[in-house]
């Protein structure tokens, strides 16, 4: 009964207690579900026209050459010559129709269906080549920073299941493990912030749910959830997914190691060998 409880606001919504352990999934209006699916596919069509460009460039000269069959093996193979203009789309869209998400804004109907749109676009197979494509290198940090993302120096980011990404701040030497989520809405539609300190790394698959933090030094294994709200202090390593009495339990924590980080030089060109 207490979990199912729910306290009923003047505007007609329904709000759960801050301990439930939901995040905020409000419908989506069949209409603009139509409309975001041909959002995406414009896009994609956009995006595929340099490619279009390039094939009739390169691939279907009078007399083909090294230099042309070099390009025809290239095109078929690059996430990026779709990839950086289907980014660009997306990242437009998103700061001309959603614009800044605010820590302690409360979801509208009308950012629900943009930000339901974003994750749409966020989804498409063209993007998400384009991710896989430049993880752990500054292509996709810097998509993460024109998306709003705070991201600091050598941190090694994988994609990452996101969409409030003005919310989402990451340290310097962070690395990150595949398929992390990071879910700034909590049960009631508030967005809280996010973040993860210096030298920590989480594993893949984790969770982190609204207004949870991660010190620095810090390991977080694969498939934890933070709660909303959670904090691992500094220098600390945990893991676990405890599901008690209806709502999400602190992960076991356990004394970690502060590691040495290693000379700027070096991680320099490790950070130049990802790019290439």
């Amino acid at each position: 009964n207490q979990m199912m409880a729910r306290v009923k606001e003047k505007n007609g919504r329904y709000l759960r207690p801050d301990n439930e352990p939901t995040i905020w999934t409000p419908a989506v209006p069949g209409w603009f579900q139509v409309l975001g699916y041909i959002t995406m596919i414009l896009f994609q069509w956009a995006a595929s026209i340099p490619t279009i460009a390039i094939i009739y460039a390169f691939l279907v000269p009078a007399e083909p050459t090294m230099i042309t069959w070099f390009f025809r093996l290239w095109v078929l193979h690059t996430p990026f010559i779709m990839g950086i203009p289907y980014a660009i789309f997306v990242m437009t869209f998103k700061w001309i129709f959603i614009g800044k998400f605010k820590d302690g804004e409360r979801c509208t109907p009308y950012l629900d269906n943009m930000r339901w749109l974003l994750h749409c676009l966020l989804q498409n197979g063209v993007h998400r080549v384009f991710e896989l494509g430049s993880c752990s290198s500054e292509i996709l940090n810097q998509f993460y920073r024109f998306m709003g993302v705070k991201i600091g120096w050598n941190a090694q980011v994988m994609p990452l299941n996101l969409v409030e990404f003005d919310l989402f701040e990451v340290g310097d030497c962070v690395a990150f493990g595949g398929q992390v989520m990071v879910s700034a809405r909590n049960a009631n539609g508030v967005m809280k912030k996010i973040s993860i300190g210096n030298d920590s790394t989480i594993t893949n698959s984790s969770i982190m749910l609204s207004g949870s933090s991660i010190g620095e030094s810090c390991l977080v294994g694969n498939l934890t959830v933070l709660p909303p709200n959670h904090a691992v202090p500094d220098v600390s390593k945990c893991i676990g997914t405890k599901y008690i009495g209806g709502s999400h339990q602190a992960p076991i924590t356990f004394a970690n190691k502060r590691e040495k980080r290693p000379p700027a030089w070096q991680s320099n060109i490790t950070i130049m060998g990802h790019f290439i």
